[in-house]
């Protein structure tokens, strides 16, 4: 084996593992995923109806999910200026 097939298979096991990896995060968020398309999650603030999620994986170790959806009233209704 000669230097450069050495180098060349270090470089398919380091992006093998990074595949892996990435993988392995996205089942742990999805995994952890507290709420589904549809709920409503409320703060202090605000109050929205999930109708989508991601994943969020950028400078963290643990994978988060990330929320997005329609901002509603105390009514429960669609705001009209969103």
């Amino acid at each position: 084996m000669t230097k450069e097939e050495f180098d060349k298979r270090k470089q398919e096991i380091e992006k093998e593992k990074e595949c892996e990896l990435k993988k392995l995060r996205i089942e742990y968020a999805h995994s952890n995923r507290k709420y589904e398309i549809g709920d409503i999650i409320e703060d202090h603030y605000h109050r929205i109806k999930v109708e989508k999620f991601s994943v969020y994986d950028r400078f963290k170790e643990y994978t988060e999910i990330l929320y997005d959806g329609v901002e509603l009233k105390k009514t429960i209704h669609q705001r009209k200026d969103k």
